[in-house]
């Protein structure tokens, strides 16, 4: 699904639109709502709707801030939990390659690993140098 074209805009322009489209935006978290309407995060909407003259309380900010220091800190905690996992493996199943749309694994047996290991070790025991 190709990207929304007010998600392209930048800073220069989401301000433009912004004027508009604040006139128009009927919720009450404006923040959200705005964040959500360009693409943008929650931060970066509460800075670009004070630069418009929008106040908001400085918990909300803070709040803000930590929601997005969270949110980095708990994508890195994803992403070495992903690296460490890359081989999955169960009781019967070496290596998962993946699932059936019903759910089911495959992949490499741990009886087709070893005759693979068997293979490559007799294999070597001819080899003449």
């Amino acid at each position: 699904m190709p990207q929304p074209s007010k998600h392209k805009f930048n800073r220069i322009q989401r301000l433009l639109h912004a004027k508009t489209w604040m006139k128009k935006y009927t919720g009450k978290r404006i923040h959200h709502g705005y964040a959500k309407h360009f693409g943008v995060s929650k931060l970066c909407a509460v800075i670009e709707l004070e630069m418009l003259g929008i106040l908001f309380p400085p918990e909300l900010k803070e709040n803000v801030k930590r929601a997005e220091k969270d949110k980095k800190i708990q994508s890195e905690k994803w992403k070495l939990k992903k690296e460490e996992n890359i081989i999955e493996s169960d009781y019967y199943f070496a290596y998962i390659a993946g699932y059936t749309s019903g759910g089911a694994p495959y992949g490499l047996s741990w009886e087709e690993i070893d005759d693979i290991e068997k293979t490559e070790d007799s294999e070597e025991d001819e080899l003449p140098f």
